[in-house]
């Protein structure tokens, strides 16, 4: 694809823009609620986001909060959001918009990720199938990027629609979500638009435009951005620009442990024991479960020191 260099035009841009609230698209603010990990605008006809949006960055990804089950109502919501009643024996999924595996950074975040308002029905084989392999490629993005922007949400069509539970929560036939890389000089972004049911096709099949998501969803996405730069980014797409293995620390390029100045990352963590290794280790990022991280957390190796 051609792709666009707008290094010269962001350098004009305050750095504010890009630091907090790229990945918010427009809407009505009297319905946007602004967590401490992600962002939405809830639609109470619906009793679920019309869209959540949030940045999921490199250092994120190395949380290590261990998932808890808390699904509850969000407080944040003043006129009731969905109540954990409305899923039970309904045969759908509570189908996280922001996955809990996005906000392992602390308890408090990962008490977030369980609110209702982050919550939609979806269908068994789409959540734990398609939707999960798509969230994991965000967590690959993320960590090749440093940082990526996502904003993703329900599709749901005027008129007659299947609800469950008391408060009548609508079931969404479709979902979307889109993605920013606003790293450097040369910027991309990315579109999903998938039904919820189990996905016959790969996961490239069901990538589209932004502008494709916006035309389906009436949103407005990326509109801080230079109109120019905006109508570029959101006009096309390239699946080769994106790498589609799903997420995997152990997976993640070598490091150079013969130069550890050059070194991309300065420490190893044992995601079981916590203990911290450094370039120099034997041990550094040869345990079969663990993760890369710059910042000094976890116990000191006893070999090397950490």
């Amino acid at each position: 694809m051609r792709r666009v260099n707008t290094f010269i035009l962001l350098m004009l841009i305050p750095i504010s823009a890009f630091s907090f609230g790229l990945e918010v698209p427009g809407g009505d603010p009297s319905r946007i609620i602004d967590h401490n990990w992600f962002v939405l605008e809830y639609n109470e006809q619906w009793e679920q986001p019309q869209w959540l949006a949030y940045e999921l960055t490199r250092e994120e990804l190395t949380g290590t909060t261990k998932r808890i089950d808390s699904f509850k109502p969000d407080p944040a919501i003043v006129t009731g959001s969905a109540e954990l009643s409305d899923y039970k024996g309904s045969g759908y999924d509570r189908g996280h918009l922001i996955p809990a595996a996005d906000l392992k950074m602390s308890a408090e975040s990962m008490s977030e990720s369980f609110y209702l308002s982050n919550i939609c029905p979806q269908l068994p084989a789409f959540n734990r199938g398609i939707w999960l392999e798509l969230e994991s490629c965000v967590r690959t993005w993320a960590w090749e990027y440093d940082s990526v922007y996502i904003v993703t949400g329900p599709v749901i069509a005027a008129g007659p629609v299947e609800t469950i539970g008391e408060n009548e929560v609508a079931v969404p036939p479709y979902f979307f979500k889109v993605i920013l890389d606003a790293s450097g000089p040369d910027k991309k972004a990315i579109g999903f638009f998938l039904p919820n049911e189990d996905c016959a096709h790969p996961l490239t099949k069901y990538a589209v435009s932004v502008d494709r998501v916006e035309q389906i969803t009436g949103l407005d996405f990326y509109y801080q951005l230079p109109d120019d730069i905006e109508t570029a980014l959101e006009a096309e797409y390239d699946i080769t620009d994106w790498n589609f293995t799903e997420f995997d620390f152990r997976s993640r390029p070598a490091i150079d442990t013969q130069n550890p100045a050059e070194a991309e990352y300065l420490y190893w963590i044992n995601s079981g024991s916590g203990t911290r290794h450094n370039p120099s280790c034997k041990y550094y990022g040869n345990t079969k479960k663990g993760y890369y991280t710059n910042g000094k957390t976890g116990k000191a190796c006893g070999f090397c020191g950490g």
